[in-house]
């Protein structure tokens, strides 16, 4: 999960900075496996919160 997030980091600061994408599908191919960690930390900080009584 760590990595993941340490990923989405580096791709947002390389959009920011650098001639990023270089094409479409890297676009593409990048977005669709920040959706997946996205919906898996979401899910972690669900039962993180659940679990430690703050919802």
């Amino acid at each position: 999960m760590e990595a993941d997030l340490t990923n989405a980091r580096f791709l947002r600061n390389q959009a920011d900075y650098d001639c990023y994408p270089m094409s479409l599908q890297s676009w593409e191919d990048d977005a669709r496996a920040l959706a997946a960690a996205a919906a898996k930390f979401l899910n972690s900080c669900e039962n993180f919160a659940l679990t430690n009584g703050y919802i």
